[in-house]
C-alpha cells in the first residue's frame, strides 16, 4: 500500500490516511505538534481504509464531556418519554391555567 492515500467520507468531506507503519514512525512528530496547539488528527490504518485516529489528550476529554452529556441528554429523554407514556396529561397542566383555557379566557402574560 502506498504511505498515504485520500479518503472520501460519508459527507463528501476526504482525510488523508497513512499506513501505520507510517504513523508509527510520526508519533513523536504528532506529540509535538500537539504540544504547539496544532489538532490536526492523524487517521491511518492498513487497507487505506480509515481504521483508527490519534487525537491530542485535550481532545480526548472534550469528547469525553461530550458523551457524558450526550448520555445524560438520552437518559432524560427515555425518562420524559417513558412518564408521558404512563402519565395522563392533566397531571402535567396545573388546574387553574387549565380552567382558563376551557372557558376560553387568555391566560395570564406568564403563561
Amino acid at each position: 500500500m502506498a504511505p498515504q492515500r485520500n479518503h472520501e467520507l460519508p459527507d463528501g468531506n476526504h482525510v488523508i490516511v497513512i499506513d501505520t507503519e507510517s504513523a508509527s514512525g510520526h508519533l513523536s512528530t504528532m506529540l509535538q505538534r500537539f504540544r504547539e496547539g496544532k489538532t490536526e488528527p492523524m487517521v491511518f490504518g492498513d487497507t487505506g481504509e480509515p481504521e483508527a485516529v490519534i487525537i491530542s489528550f485535550a481532545q480526548w476529554l472534550e469528547y469525553q464531556e461530550l458523551l457524558e452529556d450526550a448520555a445524560a441528554a438520552a437518559r432524560v429523554e427515555e425518562t420524559t418519554r417513558q412518564r408521558l407514556e404512563t402519565t395522563p396529561p392533566e397531571a402535567y397542566v396545573p388546574r387553574e391555567r387549565s380552567r382558563l383555557r376551557l372557558k376560553g379566557e387568555q391566560p395570564d402574560s406568564d403563561g
